[in-house]
């Protein structure tokens, strides 16, 4: 299991700085992106880096689990992911599929340790390497011992 928040720092460079005080990401609905919220005072000047700007759809992919941990009175919700658009996620979760909005994702897309992955990415990434790495290496002729 995974969180929003590994993710972010394994894949996007994120630290404990990028996380702000509360540890928490801005979330641009409009834009459809997760950014850094720097520990800077409003009065300093502060630079975004592109490379931690990172689109939500980049995030999600069919086939995926996810676990939405509530907050207060909400309750935990778990999905599959189905289909990802630039509204939201198509989920199907309890036997029905309904379309999950970004809004509706809010509190865990902003506190990244809320939204859990219920299955390995790292894993998933590094099983696509080994392909590849194999895909190559049928793709070389044979070897000469000298």
């Amino acid at each position: 299991m995974v969180t929003l928040k590994d993710i972010l720092v394994r894949r996007y460079g994120y630290n404990r700085d990028d996380f702000g005080s509360a540890g928490l990401v801005r979330l641009d609905l409009e834009e459809g992106t997760l950014s850094p919220v720097p520990l800077h005072d409003i009065f300093t000047p502060h630079r975004i880096d592109p490379a931690k700007v990172v689109r939500l759809t980049a995030l999600f992919s069919p086939g995926q689990q996810l676990t939405l941990m509530g907050v207060g009175r909400a309750p935990t919700r778990r999905f599959t992911v189905l289909m990802v658009s630039g509204d939201g996620l198509m989920v199907e979760g309890g036997g029905a599929r309904e379309l999950v909005g970004w809004e509706i994702l809010r509190h865990g897309l902003m506190r990244p340790e809320l939204l859990v992955f219920d299955c390995d990415l790292q894993g998933r990434d590094e099983a696509q390497r080994q392909r590849k790495k194999a895909t190559k290496s049928l793709c070389t002729g044979p070897r000469l011992a000298l």
